[in-house]
């Protein structure tokens, strides 16, 4: 699954961009988007490559209505081909892999350095152990020796 986040860093498309893009995805492909309604929005992989196709076509169009419209006519083509037999193949580009690859060591980094501040606030929050004294020193101290 592929978060908005993800979307903004491969396509280079702004926070409202991408979720304008996802809600478009959602309403015309119900199954490849989950969340919505005070969740987050995720993508699954098929929708990912649907939104790679869209962004081919934005570029070479440079529109987005004329883009979506000819995805959607590019799908249903494909769907009626499949019927018949052939199979589709998906594949996510290299470049996307190395993105996910990056994330997931921030991501690695930033669960490290969380820790620590835990733990360090860990230490300044409980007690300090006290020493063990043997009764003989506690009775000097009490005397004041």
């Amino acid at each position: 699954m592929h978060s908005l986040k993800d979307l903004q860093d491969y396509f280079g498309w702004s926070y409202v961009q991408a979720r304008k893009r996802v809600i478009w995805l959602k309403d015309n492909f119900s199954s490849e988007v989950k969340g919505g309604q005070n969740r987050k929005y995720q993508v699954t992989d098929n929708g990912f490559a649907y939104l790679e196709r869209l962004h081919q076509l934005e570029q070479s169009n440079g529109d987005l209505k004329a883009a979506q419209s000819q995805l959607l006519e590019e799908v249903k083509s494909t769907e009626e081909e499949s019927v018949k037999g052939k199979a589709k193949s998906d594949k996510i580009s290299p470049k996307y892999v190395d993105l996910l690859e990056k994330r997931v060591k921030e991501l690695k980094e930033d669960k490290a350095r969380l820790q620590e501040k835990v733990d360090s606030l860990e230490n300044r929050l409980l007690p300090p152990e006290r020493e063990q004294k043997s009764p003989f020193q506690r009775f000097w101290e009490w005397f004041g020796l």
